[in-house]
Parts: C-alpha cells; structure tokens; sequence
C-alpha cells in the first residue's frame, strides 16, 4: 500500500523503497533509557558503568534473588545505542551475597567487572572478578589478603591487558587497609600500598588509569567515626609503586571522602565525592589533583553527594549522584560546575546515579537506582548526547514495526504513528505516546474488515488532540483514504471523503494549524488510472476533498508532505513526472481559497528529484527536503523566502553511496533539523542541522544490532528540543521502531 518514496538512487538505479515505514543530552538535559529488571520486583541497583562509544555500554551491580532480601546476585547489562538488555553473569558456587562495584571495558567485547561476594554460613567476605568476552562472563581468581574481609569497589583498564583494580581490607588487627590489584592480561597480583600510621585504616572508592604505568585511586581516610573526622585521601600509581597524593578539604568541613575519579593524563585528575561540617546537610565535592597539590571545586548545592565522574578531557567533566531532590548531573567547563538538567522516573524516591560514563564531551550514559515508594528500588539509566536513540515499545508477535511520522507538543508530549505486521502477517496501524520517560503503545482503531492499514503522518494541536492520516484495504481489497484522531485518552475513526472515481487513495502527510483546521495530502488513481495530487481538509467535524493544481502534462503527481501555519496558509511538496519521463520536485500554496502551483528548482536541471517534507514557520519561510540525481542520489533541500524557492547546498555524509532527507522540522528560519538515511555498508540513520546560513550533518546514533535503520519524520517543540520517528531491522530482519531525541 504504501507508495512513499525513500529515492535511494544507487550507482544509476533508483530504489524505489515501499516501505510500510515502521533519541540523553549534552547542554539540553538527560533522559531516562528503560533498563530491565531481573529481580521481578524484589530490587536491583547499577552502581558503575563502562562505555567504548555511545552504542555499547556495560553497567554492573546486583539484584535481590529471592523474597526477603537475603540473597544477592551480581548484574550486569548492556547498551546497544537503542536499548538495555541483560548480560547474564556467574556467582561463586558458594556464595550468598555478590555484588559487582566497578567495570572497566576495553572494547565492546571486552570487559573486566570487580566487587565481591560473602561465603555461606559464614562472616567471611571475598574480592570477586570476572571478565566479558563479548559472549560471556568467566570468573577470575583473584588473591585476599584480608583476615575476614576483602572487597574491590572500583576498576580501570588502559587495556584488555592492563588493568588496576581498588577497595580496601580487614587485617588480624581488623584495621583497614587499602587493597589494589593488577591485571595483566592473565591473573591477579596485590600490588603493596602505603599503610596509614595513626589512623584505624584507610578505604579506596575509585581508580582511574590514564595509561599503563599512570593510575590514580581515591578514597577517604577512617579517622574516629563519632567525631565525624573522616577525611578525603588519594594514592598514585607510576608503575612501579603507590604513594600518597595530597588532597584538599573545603575550609571548616568536618568530615569528606572522595567516591570517584577521571584523569586525563598522569598528573591531571579530577575526584568527585562529598563533605559536610559534623553534620547534615552534605555538599558535593570535586577536587584537582596533579600528584603534587589538590585544589578544592567545592559545590554549596545543600544535600547533594557525588557518586562518579567521566573526564574525556582536562576540561570537559561530568559528575552524577543524588540531590535531596532526586538524580544529580553536574558539568565542568575548566572554570565552574553547572547543573544539567535530568529526569527522575516517575514515583522515584531516593534516586542515585552512581556511575557515568563519557565517550566525548558531548555524550555520557550515568547508571543508578530509584526508589518506589511501598516498593523495592530498580535500576535506572540516563544518556545525555546531541541525538539519542530512546527506547520504544515492542508488540509482541509482530515481525515488523515501524514509526512514519512523529509530532511534539512539547518535550514531554509527543505522539508517533506507523505501523505492524501481526502473527497472522496483517499489517495494522500503530501509535505510540512519549511522556519525556517512556513511550507506551496506543492501538488506533482499525477500519472494520480491513484487509491491512497503516498511518504515514500525524499532526497534534495540542498534547489531547491529534490527527492521524494513511491507508487502508477494505474487505474487497480496495485502497482507501484513513484518519484518526487522538482525544488525550483513545483513537477513533473519522470518515474520510474519497475522490468521486479514485482508487489507490492514500494520505500521507499532515498539519494542523487548529483543532478545527487539518490539512492531509496525498493522492490517488483517477478514473484515467494516472496517479494525481490529493487534498483534504477537516473543519473539526468533516472531511472534505480540495481541488490541487499540477503541472500542466504531468503523467502523474503525488503530495508527500504539507505544513500549514494558518488556516489560509498551507504548502504542500512532493514531485511529478512531465511528459518527457522526468521526476520533478512539486510544490503548491494554499491561500484559503485554491491551491496554486510554484515553481521549484531541480538541481542542475535533473531528471529525477523530489521533496518528501516541508515544514514552514510563517507564510513567508518554509523548508523542503528531499533527494536528487542517480550516480549517487544526494540530500535536496529548498527553502521558500515568500516569493520563490530556491535550493540550499546540503552535505552528504563522505563515501555514501545514496542518501536522501525524509522530514524535516522548523522552529524558526534559522533553526531547522533535517532526517533521512544514507547508504554506506548497509543503510544508517542522517541527521542534519540548519542554523540559518547553511546545513551540518549531525552524529546520529544507531543501535549496534542494526544492519539498516532510517528516520522517516521529525518534529521540533522548540530550538533544542526534537524527535525523529522511524525503524531499524536486525540481523534476522526482524523490523523495530526507533527513536531518536
């Protein structure tokens, strides 16, 4: 049924794809990724995390393995660049409670997590290590040098062979003592520590290693614990042996312990953790430390505690923990700390952040936990990034789903519609609901006795109010015009009006400037068989078809997208063929009264281009985007300054054998976002930006199980602040949603 249009025209082919189509960040805020839960409820907790790039991550702590929380089992899992999923690990044989602190990964098939577990029937606490080879994780003998006691918080690796790993121990005296272990490729050694001489011990939270011989751990020091006199130590590694670092204290703090570090290089380190005055409340602490000094960047946020921190550079740092009023992000320039908005799940309660992971300064994936209150806390993850991909919701049973268009009303109110192929190998119309947490499916209602249907394009007035449009067989196989509509609670049907004579009738794009005033285009089949422009419009009651205007000759023409600022303001794109063969770029303008043709360019008077998606900020600016040429296909974009149009240059990713713009979104004329595809082994998602004077491609993320995926539709609720709908398929070619923000 569906006839857009994704012009991927290969080395002098056009592929004409009939696809029944099926995003946490830098600056902006940080958005909650779903992860699952293996305790079914009884509780589970990310502690620290690894990522190699912003497709693969590898988080680690435990969860309750039985009623009661007796038992604990160590958790793991993993990051594709679109979801988590569980990394299944192994517990000692003789173990009742196992937790796993830290991680360290040197590839997305190689990683090394470290904590610790209590033998049965006894007091007697064990370090614990395993090691990830991509498929599955093996236990690693590790030594314990404690009396009673031996456990391993934290873990880097500069690399699959050189790894440092630190907690603290019990010796006879049951002081305690630093602890650090090296890795080298092959088994565990203790490495000897500095021992504190008038202190009952010293305990170590963090480690970083910025190369093979350069390490830096971090930790505080136990002082008399009712006089609240703990104190923040450091300890550094030049790969030979451990000596004490000096660290700092903010003035008249009373007691402070360093929790997490991040360095750059051997002598430029930056250690997070907390401090208070005897008492509450507490503050969050980051400090610098080279080696030789330590300089105090104390935070004065009240109840606030760092837990980690991600430095991927001397002045690019990212710290997350918990204020009293839930999860914490806060970002280091090389002069201040400033907070980043985050997101709590709802319903949390006593939310934590304890780890974060940087793979540049302009993406970071933190892991924690969240209360539920009457209810076990669970785990919880957060990604900040330019795009991102978020988490959609899967039908089960469905062999392919996919997100045609998407429309926001704000940051927290988006809808998104496409469709799905059932068990029974019908394909069905889809909704999806965003709530700036989760999306959740909303099944639009299916016309009776349809043979199949699906929805190419949504507009939404306002968060309880949206109109879907697409397609559908009836009973007899014919192909009919369909919309929905979305009252903050249910979708229904609304009668469409179909062209006196059409057939093949299909909608695929549209906007809503009211409640009362929607304008879907399209086309359908004449009674000559010629595939011709179609308009609809809806007055908040009925539908009513609209008289277009095409080229003069065309053998056929199409509406692909539409964008309306007014009532008497719409432009509709797409493209026709003249009656030489050529595929041209198609544009009219509704005046309230008639549509009526403009002319448009083509690209150095080609034989083949088309826009796929306008969208326009006043009666005088609008954006279309689409694709030209064969030998390869390249990204098209037009801009309409009120009186012609005329083509902007946009870039095309290097080496790409195609690529082609499908939606496109504007908040003012100098703010567009742009998505599509690109073919360069195998198909990946296109972003781009315009700021006004000319377009950049954009890092777009793609789940690391893909082998195609493709953005159809995009909307923007503000400057900063888009979505983007479409699908990816899997090795199995399996189809799934996506989404990016």
């Amino acid at each position: 049924m569906r006839v857009r249009r994704a012009a991927l025209m290969i080395a002098g082919t056009t592929v004409m794809a009939l696809w029944p189509a099926r995003v946490l960040a830098s600056g902006p805020g940080w958005l909650i990724a779903a992860t699952p839960d293996p305790s079914g409820g009884l509780g589970s907790s990310l502690q620290a995390i690894s990522c190699t790039s912003t497709t693969s991550c590898v988080a680690v702590e435990y969860y309750v393995a039985s009623p009661g929380g007796s038992d604990l089992a160590t958790l793991a899992e993993r990051w594709n660049g679109y979801r988590w999923t569980l990394l299944p690990t192994v517990n000692p044989s003789n173990e009742s409670q196992t937790e796993l602190n830290g991680v360290a990964c040197s590839s997305s098939s190689s990683c090394i997590a470290v904590g610790y577990y209590q033998v049965k029937g006894t007091n007697n606490i064990l370090t614990l290590a395993e090691i990830w080879n991509g498929t599955t994780w093996t236990i690693q003998p590790t030594t314990n040098p404690g009396a009673s006691q031996s456990k391993l918080e934290a873990v880097s690796c500069s690399s699959a062979t050189a790894c440092t790993a630190v907690g603290f121990y019990d010796d006879t005296n049951n002081d305690v003592l630093t602890l650090a272990q090296r890795w080298n490729g092959s088994g565990w050694t203790v490495q000897p520590m500095p021992s504190p001489s008038t202190t009952p011990g010293w305990e170590l939270h963090g480690v970083s290693c910025a190369t093979a011989t350069s390490c830096t751990a971090v930790g505080r020091v136990i002082n008399t614990m009712s006089t609240f006199a703990d104190g923040a130590v450091a300890e550094g590694w030049n790969g030979s042996t451990w000596r004490v670092w000096p660290t700092a204290q903010p003035s008249g703090a009373k007691e402070s312990i360093l929790r997490g570090v991040s360095c750059t290089s051997a002598t430029a380190c930056t250690a997070v953790g907390t401090y208070d005055f005897g008492n509450d409340p507490r503050f969050a602490l980051a400090e610098g430390l080279d080696g030789r000094s330590a300089t105090v960047w104390a935070t004065t946020t009240r109840d606030t505690q760092f837990d980690a921190v991600s430095c991927p550079a001397v002045t690019s740092c990212t710290a997350a923990g918990f204020s009293l009023g839930g999860v914490l992000a806060q970002r280091w320039n090389g002069g201040s700390w400033a907070v980043q908005p985050t997101s709590d799940p709802s319903g949390g309660a006593g939310d934590d952040l304890g780890g974060v992971s940087c793979t540049s300064t302009t993406w970071c994936m933190a892991v924690g936990a969240y209360g539920q209150v009457g209810h076990a806390s669970a785990t919880l993850a957060e990604g900040g990034s330019s795009w991102v991909t978020t988490q959609t919701s899967d039908l089960d049973g469905a062999s392919d789903q996919r997100l045609n268009g998407v429309a926001c009303t704000s940051a927290s109110a988006c809808t998104a519609v496409g469709d799905y192929t059932t068990s029974a190998g019908v394909v069905s119309t889809l909704a999806e609901r965003w709530n700036g947490t989760a999306w959740t499916i909303k099944l639009p209602a299916s016309p009776s006795g349809a043979q199949g249907s699906e929805l190419n394009g949504v507009s939404c007035p306002s968060a309880s109010a949206c109109i879907a449009v697409g397609t559908y067989a009836d009973s007899t196989g014919k192909i009919l015009s369909l919309a929905e509509r979305w009252n903050g609670t249910s979708w229904s049907l609304l009668h469409t009006v179909n062209p006196s004579g059409g057939t093949h009738i299909v909608l695929q794009a549209v906007s809503c400037a009211a409640a009362t005033a929607c304008s879907a285009v399209g086309s359908y089949k004449n009674g000559s068989g010629i595939l011709v422009t179609l308009a609809e419009v809806w007055n908040g009651s009925t539908w009513s078809v609209q008289t277009t205007n095409p080229p003069s000759g065309a053998q056929q023409s199409i509406f692909l997208g539409v964008s309306c600022t007014a009532t008497s303001a719409c432009t509709a794109v797409g493209d026709y063929t003249s009656s030489s063969g050529a595929l041209l770029t198609l544009a009219e303008r509704w005046n309230g009264n008639t549509w009526a043709l403009q002319s448009t360019p083509n690209p150095g008077g080609g034989t083949l281009s088309l826009l796929n998606s306008v969208s326009c900020t006043s009666a005088t600016a609008c954006m279309a985007v689409g694709a030209s040429g064969t030998s390869p296909s390249v990204t098209l974009t037009e801009i309409w300054s009120g009186s012609a149009w005329a083509i902007k240059a946009s870039p095309t990713v290097s080496g790409a054998q195609g690529s082609v713009l499908q939606g496109v979104s504007c908040t003012s004329a100098s703010a567009c976002n742009a998505v599509g595809d690109y073919n360069k082994t195998g198909t990946q998602t296109l972003i781009e930006h315009w700021n006004g004077q000319k377009w950049t491609v954009q890092p777009a993320p793609t789940p690391t199980d893909a082998q195609s995926s493709f953005l159809s539709a995009v909307t923007c609720a503000s400057a900063t602040q888009c979505m983007s709908a479409g699908h990816y398929a899997d090795g199995s070619g399996a189809g799934f949603t996506l989404a990016e923000m």
